[in-house]
């Protein structure tokens, strides 16, 4: 009984005290469609929308999970916005690592195709200059990003599990270097939803705990 009661007074929270379109979901590193299977991580998409403005706010926390014999550093996350609505796009409002910077033009993510949006060192995805600069294990990065919809009813049905989609079309990806396994040094993994928490977001119990980097 207790259990149902909190259960139902978490639904009333989420129901009243949430902003019109705001959710979040917790994703992990799809690493069976990496393009070398050695990095990984976890983290959490946070969307808000005021229900009637062009504009909404991506909310990214990713934390670099890779384990530390294979060592290596976070060094850009990309996402296509179009693929939430028809000519969405992107634009890198704030990060708690002044290294990483919005992408100057769209990216090439090959084998997975071109990124409108993100943010990496030097503006790119490739993640220019030292990876050291980048996210090394253990380390988490805060993102903002602002998207902009050609008009407001283009957010209205999204949620921030759209910015994952299924797991073959690979909307949101990560870029890994400066990998010390002796083979390939570098990886590019997509992201996926975890299935069945993404309920929690309302109270903040999204299950990883965000630390900003020193």
């Amino acid at each position: 009984m207790k259990h149902l009661m909190t259960t139902m007074a978490t639904a009333a929270v989420c129901a009243l005290g949430a902003p019109a379109g705001a959710d979040m979901v917790d994703f992990v590193s799809h690493s069976a469609a990496s393009t070398e299977g050695l990095g990984s991580y976890v983290g959490s998409l946070d969307w808000t929308w005021d229900g009637a403005s062009l504009f909404g706010t991506l909310d990214v926390s990713i934390t670099n999970t890779t384990d530390v014999s294979i060592g290596g550093f976070l060094v850009a996350l990309a996402f296509e916005p179009s693929h939430i609505a028809s000519g969405a796009t992107a634009t890198l409002a704030s990060a708690d690592d002044a290294s990483f910077l919005n992408f100057a033009a769209p990216e090439n993510a090959s084998p997975f195709g071109m990124y409108s949006a993100g943010a990496g060192l030097e503006a790119s995805f490739h993640g220019g200059g030292n990876p050291s600069d980048g996210l090394g294990i253990g380390e988490t990065g805060n993102f903002s990003f602002t998207v902009t919809a050609l008009a407001a009813a283009d957010l209205a049905s999204v949620s921030a599990a759209d910015f994952l989609g299924s797991l073959d079309d690979h909307p949101f990806i990560v870029r890994f270097r400066g990998m010390a396994d002796g083979t390939a040094g570098s990886d590019k993994v997509p992201a996926m939803a975890i299935p069945g928490v993404a309920g929690f977001a309302c109270l903040g119990l999204g299950g990883f705990v965000r630390r900003r980097r020193g």
